[in-house]
């Protein structure tokens, strides 16, 4: 009997050491990966990407009323061609430019009418989501030490969105004016061909 209750003494003694261990080496995982994230400096990160990636993608971006033309006639083959998408997901993120003519300013986009006569919204009010750094295909999750710095970037772009590219513009965009723009959307698959776009600005320029 002495020797039944020993060993479930050292039983417990070693379920208990192992827990504890468990609990304090998940505990000094949370503490590294959070010194890891403040570490990671996000915004400097967004500004370097901006300037000596992103913007030189706008030379290969297809011009979207092609776009929403070939996205039209076989959606599948467009999206493989041109889209992106982050591991297993039914939502594809383009790179886009084109231009047009303010149709309307709302609260919370402004409505730009295409060549072919189809609206896109252009977001200046909710700049939220990953279409940029999806849609530049040059970041992936694997190069980054966790999931919270990738995130991270993504609302750091957004950021300089909102004060690079949406402030300036809506100083300056009235109804009837014409722009040039670069910007990046996002199209889920089940949707296919939605019937306004949603652009996120990565560039606008007014026309003379």
């Amino acid at each position: 009997m002495k020797i039944l209750k020993l060993k479930y003494f050292i039983i417990i003694v070693i379920a208990g050491f192992t827990a504890y261990h468990s609990v304090y080496f998940r505990q000094l995982d949370e503490v590294q990966q959070q010194q890891r994230l403040q570490d990671f400096d996000a915004g400097q990160f967004a500004k370097e990407f901006w300037n000596e990636t992103l913007l030189s993608q706008k030379e290969n971006a297809p011009d979207i009323v092609d776009l929403l033309s070939r996205l039209k006639s076989d959606f599948d083959r467009a999206a493989k061609q041109y889209g992106h998408t982050l591991g297993v997901s039914n939502v594809h993120a383009f790179l886009v430019k084109g231009s047009g003519t303010i149709a309307d300013i709302t609260d919370e986009n402004v409505i730009v009418q295409l060549p072919n006569n189809t609206q896109v919204e252009i977001a200046t009010r909710y700049i939220f989501g990953n279409a940029i750094r999806d849609a530049s295909s040059q970041l992936d999750v694997s190069d980054f030490p966790s999931t919270m710095e990738f995130n991270t970037i993504s609302n750091a772009l957004n950021s300089i969105v909102k004060n690079r590219v949406v402030s300036p513009f809506l100083e300056r965009a009235q109804v009837g004016q014409k722009i040039d723009f670069f910007a990046a959307t996002e199209i889920d698959s089940s949707e296919k061909a939605p019937n306004r776009l949603r652009l996120i600005p990565i560039q606008i320029e007014m026309q003379n």
